[in-house]
């Protein structure tokens, strides 16, 4: 039978160890993505997930751990002219795919997606709504990426040099490229980390190892900060 869409979107997702979520991930996707190609780039899990994956029609390959170089392979792999990179435990509103079209046909080159934290305690709202202001923090992967492939590939694509903050750098190049944009609607982020520890915790390591990022600190001494703050640190 015809496909009623012809998507112009992959959506690429790096997983390691999410087999408790990555069903309900996908069955979400496939029902709002409008048949947009999806890729799982798995990073070594030891658990289900592939398994679990193979179970959906999606593209599955393995990389080396690290955000960086999966969704880098992802994006290699993508046969579509516009890339969305997503976690595994995030949920883009049910509109994603027109408002992605919507933001690249009013000029902006790449853009993200205001947070909402799926629950936790009140004063996650707070970095809900300061998350929809195009500050120097806009950008975290938790926001999700999109762009043009052909942007993505001038400006090189993530740095895998990076093992933490791949995000908020591949960001800086964009804003440095061109027009991006925080749309005003609610990705759905899981509150997992803020579980495993405490919203405290989480937000001082957050703080702390931002402004070690902007202050130039290697990325093993970042992603040894993180580590030794917080506890289910999966990628």
């Amino acid at each position: 039978m015809e496909s009623r869409y012809n998507t112009l979107v992959s959506i690429i997702i790096p997983v390691l160890n999410e087999e408790e979520g990555i069903a309900d991930q996908l069955k979400y996707l496939m029902a709002h993505g409008k048949e947009a190609e999806i890729i799982l780039v798995d990073g070594g899990s030891d658990d289900s997930t592939v398994a679990i994956a193979q179970d959906f029609p999606v593209k599955i390959y393995s990389s080396g751990k690290g955000r960086a170089a999966q969704m880098n392979l992802g994006a290699q792999k993508a046969s579509r002219d516009i890339l969305y990179f997503l976690h595994a435990d995030a949920k883009p509103p049910e509109t994603f795919i027109e408002d992605i079209y919507s933001s690249l046909l009013q000029g902006f080159d790449a853009g993200c997606f205001k947070m909402d934290f799926q629950d936790g305690p009140v004063l996650m709202k707070l970095n809900g709504f300061l998350s929809k202001f195009n500050m120097g923090w806009t950008g975290g992967g938790d926001q999700s990426l999109f762009l043009f492939k052909s942007v993505f590939e001038e400006i090189g694509g993530f740095d895998e040099n990076f093992t933490i903050m791949e995000d908020f750098d591949i960001v800086d190049r964009l804003k440095n490229y061109g027009k991006f944009q925080v749309i005003n609607n609610d990705i759905k982020v899981s509150t997992r980390k803020y579980n495993q520890n405490s919203y405290l915790k989480v937000q001082c390591a957050n703080i702390l190892v931002y402004n070690m990022y902007r202050l130039g600190y290697s990325q093993e001494q970042l992603t040894n900060t993180y580590q030794r703050m917080l506890n289910d640190i999966r990628h």
